[in-house]
């Protein structure tokens, strides 16, 4: 059996999401759906993720436990941990075909297609055999000759985040066009990747973390520390939260699970709000903010105005017809509750009912996701994560070597493989990997006493298996550099490989490679408390909502471009930090029951969480299709991405009541309303969409 080699401990902010996996399986899914020329097979998909798995360390890692002696005291370590080629990728196909000719699904009352997919997901934790991500995929048909397929992969939050996603699923459906383009031909394997270091190490510590570490030390050991944990996190109370009441709202005759209510606003609409953004000088997310908070407003303010009805069976809400008037429907909504609930009290300290007058305010507590790649790509050029550039230029070649050897019996990749030994050792073609332990971050200990594997010299590990071999034997591995002199190659010529090699490998050149970018996928999210306080008036008035959305984003960007990013994750640090000291406790018998408490259903510290992936560049696989097509005569190839939801389950931990996770996907913006069974129905989550709607298109036509 091959050992597992150990990569490095995980940091506070991977301990939280390791926690929360453990507690809730909190993990990623992401469901696309994809239009291609060529039918998806399963096949297919099991090649293409296999050697992306082999590339990528990401996707190949497992989390291994121990416990060891810190300073006299027990705890317990988490680290990252290579399978080499002890894993196998998981690829679940839908046996049933559903045929659909619809492109879109616009309606908020139609079921995604996805759904059950999602649902069967959610409910299982990765395998031990397999890394930690998977993937299921469902056939929706064919209409002249055009295939569609729906895809949902998980990862785990510690190795994946969104912009991680996009630069996956576009390698991935790139290597299967070209595994059906070039059916008997090898596909060549690229350079791998490492894992990137911990985030963490790239955040100057600010002085209140420091001084505040030894305080949530102890108070992972405090039989309080909950709250002690809300009164520094959450310094006002979410009063969304006991709005909108799990006892009135949850779901109970389903078992509890993450929902994803798809709202997909046209390219049309969204290019004119990012117009009209971009003349009054505000970024998009500051919009976004805003109108997610006051679709959130309206919502509990409808919610209060319905009337309760009790019978023997049902409880009924009505809504009036000036609400079905604002929400812009004809039609009356029903929304049953549990048989026999009971309107929330309301006390005297109503932060909605005492909003008299226009300057009345009310907070409501969200949380931003951050992407930390500002920072950590910032000095350390080692560190430079691959682009969609990088990604294209990639997938280029590979079609270029397969090309060729589909054409050529005598391929680059047997002369290649004539210049170097076939017993290619892992430290060599991972040199930056293991490099990674000589610098850990405080939470890191030295591998000499890891029991996760037998202690092995990296050195000696060689890559035996058959089906590398294979790869070796019938493809390149190395990948040339731009050098600053270098030399025009003439193809014709049979020595030009070899002299190309001679100059890359030479030691005047040995330090440019190490240069060479080589970490990819990975998570470099971390979250940030953002106190929002709304005027009443904002509601009706769109001059006021604007005025929000630009005092969103400057209070956003105040924080995230600042050179030091201490601040932005300063609150991060000690939510992140409370986990990891808790978590790490072997000796705590209730640490479940605490953890448990910081994220149950019954009241979340955040009212939403808004998660902004950008744009997703189709043009990788764009010039890939381009470049295939232009190489040969008759059918043509395509494939392209035509919606792309996400979410992270948490109904059973997390943080947030909802959740706004987005993507522009062909210029459309593809809004994941993620709503929770177990604390609202998805009635109301309906109602919450067309208000975001009506927001939307408020602002567009203002």
């Amino acid at each position: 059996m091959t050992q597992c080699i150990p990569i490095r401990a995980l940091d506070v902010v991977e301990t939280f999401w390791e926690t929360f996996y453990e507690l809730g399986n909190v993990i990623i899914m992401n469901p696309i759906i994809i239009r291609s020329s060529f039918p998806i097979k399963k096949e297919i998909l099991k090649e293409a993720a296999t050697k992306m798995a082999y590339r990528h360390q990401s996707l190949r890692v497992r989390i291994k436990s121990k416990v060891e002696n810190d300073e006299g005291r027990d705890t317990i370590k988490r680290y990252f941990v290579d399978l080499v080629d002890d894993f196998e990728v998981v690829i679940e196909e839908d046996p049933e075909t559903t045929a659909t000719t619809e492109l879109y699904l616009d309606s908020l009352d139609e079921k995604p297609i996805w759904e059950n997919l999602l649902l069967k997901e959610q409910n299982e934790l990765f395998s031990k055999q397999s890394p930690l991500w998977r993937i299921r995929f469902k056939r929706l048909g064919s209409v002249n000759n055009q295939y569609r397929a729906c895809l949902v992969a998980s990862f785990h939050h510690a190795i994946m985040d969104g912009l991680s996603r996009q630069h996956f699923w576009t390698e991935l459906l790139g290597l299967c066009t070209l595994i059906n383009e070039f059916p008997d031909t090898p596909i060549p394997q690229e350079k791998p990747t490492k894992m990137p270091n911990s985030v963490c190490k790239s955040f100057p510590s600010s002085l209140k973390v420091r001084i505040l570490k030894p305080f949530y030390s102890w108070r992972a050991t405090a039989t309080q520390g909950v709250c002690l944990y809300r009164n520094l996190v959450a310094p006002f109370e979410n009063p969304s939260c006991l709005e909108i009441s799990r006892d009135l709202y949850a779901d109970k005759e389903k078992s509890p699970r993450t929902c994803i209510l798809p709202i997909k606003i046209s390219s049309e609409v969204f290019s004119k709000l990012r117009s009209i953004c971009k003349s009054k000088k505000m970024q998009v997310n500051g919009a976004i903010e805003a109108v997610a908070a006051l679709g959130l407003m309206a919502l509990i303010y409808e919610l209060r105005s319905k009337k309760t009805l009790i019978s023997e069976d049902t409880t009924e809400i009505l809504v009036s017809q000036d609400e079905r008037n604002l929400i812009g429907g004809s039609d009356r909504e029903n929304i049953t509750c549990v048989t026999g609930c009971r309107p929330i009290e309301l006390s005297s300290t109503d932060c909605f009912l005492n909003t008299e007058g226009c300057s009345a305010v009310i907070p409501i507590r969200t949380m931003v996701a951050i992407n930390c790649r500002r920072w950590v790509n910032k000095d350390d050029t080692s560190e430079v994560s691959e682009t969609s550039k990088s990604i294209e230029d990639m997938l280029i070649r590979i079609f270029e070597s397969a090309l060729n050897n589909s054409i050529n019996e005598t391929t680059t990749a047997t002369a290649s493989e004539k210049n170097f030994d076939s017993g290619t050792r892992y430290s060599d073609t991972h040199e930056s990997t293991t490099s990674q332990s000589s610098s850990l971050d405080e939470n890191s200990s030295s591998f000499e006493n890891c029991e996760v594997s037998e202690k092995v010299s990296n050195s000696e590990i060689i890559i035996p298996n058959k089906q590398q071999k294979e790869h070796i034997a019938n493809s390149p591995r190395l990948v040339l550099p731009k050098l600053k002199h270098s030399f025009s190659f003439d193809k014709s010529s049979p020595s030009w490989l070899k002299k190309a090699v001679s100059k890359v490998i030479s030691p005047r050149n040995s330090r440019k490679i190490k240069c060479m970018p080589s970490v990819a996928l990975g998570s470099y999210a971390v979250l940030m408390g953002l106190d929002m306080k709304v005027q009443k008036s904002c509601l009706n008035d769109v001059n006021k909502i604007w005025e929000l959305g630009k005092n969103t984003t400057r209070k956003i960007h105040s924080i995230v471009d600042s050179k030091d990013p201490s601040t932005v994750t300063f609150k991060w640090h000690v939510i992140s930090g409370f986990v990891h000291d808790l978590a790490n406790s072997p000796t705590r018998a209730n640490k479940v029951e605490l953890l448990m408490q910081l994220g149950n259903p019954t009241a979340r510290p955040s009212s939403f969480l808004v998660s902004n992936g950008g744009i997703w560049d189709s043009k990788p696989l764009e010039q890939l299709i381009e470049r295939i097509n232009n190489s040969k005569s008759g059918e043509k190839t395509f494939i392209e991405v035509e919606s792309s939801y996400s979410c992270v389950s948490q109904h059973n931990a997390g943080l947030n009541m909802f959740a706004h996770n987005l993507v522009t996907v062909n210029g459309d913006l593809c809004w994941s309303l993620q709503y929770h069974t177990n604390i609202t129905k998805r009635e109301v989550a309906q109602i919450y969409a067309k208000y975001i709607q009506k927001y939307i298109h408020l602002l567009v036509n203002s």
